[in-house]
């Protein structure tokens, strides 16, 4: 067999019939098998599934398997085919009619490891689509650290073909968004990618899809994925992997939907800074450079000390960064809570606390203070060893009065503590109600 075309599906019964239409009405009619592994669908999927492979045998393969997720399902394809080149579509996905033709003669003629083209896609709830292309040179072989660098579609599994001898190499965990990382590794094996500079792919984007769903905790992936892609990078690449993975959390970091995850993203770039600052690049590239301010920024910090318990149960919710948090609904022991706050950092929160997304996927880096329109404050935060904190636990101490009111008081008359405010500032756009003082240290 010349070509193996895989498809991965689970529950996908409203889409997989236009998908393996497309699939059966190739225009390369020999050579081209196509293996359906249904991932343990629970509608109607396996049922269409297996009516396809019975109109079309010997051209059209089903086999069913317990939900593992897609990569899994793929792994067991690539198992099933017998091909030269291997090839994947999504199951609400389609193609034209000459893409895996086109492809497949480019892959004979140059030999080639890897055969790419370009993405038309879909948005349906916006009824609208685009197209571009990936990279502004036209067909034939490319230059793969410039692939890496700046193609558009780089690390997209579904519009390539592969030799087999690459998944003899590799295989999928199962993480969503692992194409980042096993295709920008993959690319580092090979020796001949070739290019095909027309939209053969047609990759529909609806609003049920996984990559549309950002509240998904599965979508935490995309941050092993980056990890990885840098981690697993070859010396001959690295650059330009550190490149791809900085732009592309760029994208990410500035795509609404991910606001949930700002925090998680500031992790990631201060991990991979030194990554990133060894990249020539990078360095070169003063819009992507950028990606190194950001890993001071100040977020919500992880530990949450509240002496309100519906405050607790609200960060529980949306805070999926929280490690610790301490309920306490009477303020008799708050002077030892204060000194976990000022040995551990966390967010110290007052009873009329509200945070709306994306604050409650944050973490503070920094001493800050959340207050409301009024100039009323809502939250106190701080760091490890804050001189804020600690000055907060000696005038309790002091004066005995309540977590409140000394708090009121800093915040009222800021001239019972003069060192320590400064650096009034909107936190968010979105959000101009919630400001942040930071406190020297």
């Amino acid at each position: 067999m010349k070509l193996s075309i895989i498809v991965a599906a689970y529950n996908e019964e409203q889409y997989i019939r236009k998908c393996l239409d497309s699939l059966i009405k190739q225009s390369m009619s020999t050579g081209l098998e196509i293996i359906v592994v249904d991932d343990g669908s629970t509608d109607d999927t396996a049922k269409i599934c297996d009516a396809y492979a019975k109109k079309y045998p010997g051209r059209l393969k089903a086999f069913h398997e317990a939900n593992a997720g897609q990569g899994p399902a793929r792994n067991f394809g690539i198992s099933k085919s017998t091909g030269d080149y291997i090839g994947f579509v999504d199951a609400d996905d389609w193609v034209s009619n000459n893409m895996f033709e086109e492809m497949y003669q480019t892959a004979v003629k140059n030999n080639s490891d890897m055969v790419v083209c370009d993405v038309n896609k879909i948005y349906d709830w916006e009824n609208r689509q685009t197209s571009f292309h990936s990279l502004p040179k036209g067909s034939g072989s490319i230059d793969i650290k410039e692939y890496i660098e700046h193609g558009l579609d780089n690390a997209y599994s579904c519009n390539k073909i592969y030799k087999r001898k690459l998944w003899h190499e590799f295989h999928y965990q199962g993480m969503v968004y692992e194409d980042l990382d096993i295709i920008l590794d993959m690319l580092s094996w090979c020796k001949i990618v070739s290019y095909v500079q027309k939209s053969f792919y047609h990759y529909f984007k609806h609003k049920g899809s996984i990559t549309t769903s950002y509240k998904n905790p599965r979508l935490y992936d995309i941050f092993t994925a980056y990890d990885d892609a840098v981690k697993h990078a070859t010396d001959q690449y690295k650059d330009a992997i550190a490149y791809c993975v900085a732009k592309r959390i760029l994208i990410n970091m500035d795509t609404p939907g991910f606001n949930y995850y700002l925090a998680d993203f500031i992790d990631l770039i201060a991990k991979l800074a030194p990554d990133f600052k060894q990249s020539a690049v990078i360095m070169r590239d003063s819009k992507i450079k950028r990606i190194l301010s950001y890993v001071h920024e100040p977020t919500l910090p992880k530990n949450i000390i509240s002496n309100n318990s519906s405050n607790c149960r609200y960060w529980l919710k949306y805070s999926r960064r929280t490690k610790q948090i301490i309920m306490k609904d009477k303020t008799a022991n708050i002077l030892s809570l204060l000194k976990s706050l000022y040995q551990n950092g966390g967010i110290l929160s007052l009873t009329n606390m509200k945070l709306g997304s994306p604050f409650g996927y944050l973490r503070a880096l920094e001493n800050f203070a959340l207050l409301d329109q009024n100039n009323k404050c809502i939250a106190v935060g701080a760091c490890q060893y804050s001189q804020f904190i600690y000055k907060l636990i000696q005038e309790i101490q002091l004066k005995q009065t309540t977590l409140d009111e000394e708090i009121q008081l800093a915040v009222n008359d800021r001239t019972v503590w003069p060192h320590y405010l400064y650096n009034v500032k909107i936190m968010h756009n979105d959000r101009p109600d919630l400001i942040s003082i930071n406190y020297n240290k």
